[in-house]
């Protein structure tokens, strides 16, 4: 059922990615959705009891899959989005509203994992949703930011 949720969630988003025009280049694209995995999945990991208690994972494997497609697909690709509509507006009033909407998005998210027992806060206090997910946006506005610098300075965008 959880995995099922949540394939069902990656498919649409995937659908919705695949057929919505982009702002950004390719390269920007894979590069953000390959980093944020990477280190998303490393901070997932540090946070389970491998290696600290703040919260637990349930052994079921339909839990297991729809937390890896929670960590693969479906919050790279809610970063994703964040960052094709910041470049797609052009003032600051815009971007404030969609800082705001996409952490409330990726606090649903993470209220859906709870819900649904994907996850199991044990030394998680629900105010660090906020801070955790408002460092993710600005970690990945700024890497995509310095990777955009890096593509304009090797010619690739002009």
């Amino acid at each position: 059922m959880v995995f099922a949720f949540f394939l069902c969630i990656a498919s649409l988003l995937l659908v919705h990615y695949v057929v919505t025009e982009k702002a950004l280049h390719p390269l920007e694209h894979i590069f953000i959705w390959l980093l944020f995995v990477a280190v998303f999945i490393t901070f997932v990991d540090l946070a389970t009891p491998k290696n600290s208690e703040m919260f637990t994972i349930k052994h079921e494997w339909t839990f297991r899959l729809g937390l890896r497609l929670n960590e693969i697909i479906i919050v790279p690709l809610i970063m994703l989005f964040y960052l094709e509509q910041v470049h797609k507006t052009n003032t600051f009033i815009k971007n404030v509203i969609n800082f705001v909407v996409f952490l409330l998005i990726l606090l649903l998210n993470e209220w859906l994992l709870k819900k649904l027992n994907v996850i199991d806060p044990k030394e998680w206090n629900d105010w660090w949703s906020i801070p955790n997910w408002t460092l993710w946006l600005i970690f990945s506005f700024i890497m995509q930011r310095l990777f955009r610098k890096l593509l304009i300075k090797e010619g690739v965008i002009h």
